[in-house]
């Protein structure tokens, strides 16, 4: 499993876990996770293969953070 591959995972994992279901689409270098919220659209932008070795941490961080704010209603 490629770095991005595991980014992708833990996210949708992260999302599942709250109850959403996203979509994954295809852009060439990067992959879009999206989810829908009432009146607002989400989306995640992960790269397939990141270099910084933080990025798993970072992604996470950035996602636990919208769902802890109470910016998604499940």
């Amino acid at each position: 499993m490629t770095r991005g591959n595991g980014l992708v995972k833990l996210t949708v994992d992260l999302l599942k876990e709250n109850g959403i279901t996203p979509t994954i689409s295809n852009g060439g270098k990067h992959l879009k996770i999206r989810w829908h919220d009432g009146n607002r659209n989400y989306t995640v932008v992960v790269s397939r293969s990141p270099s910084d070795r933080n990025a798993a941490k970072k992604a996470r961080a950035t996602l636990q953070r919208i769902l802890r704010n109470g910016e998604v209603h499940t």
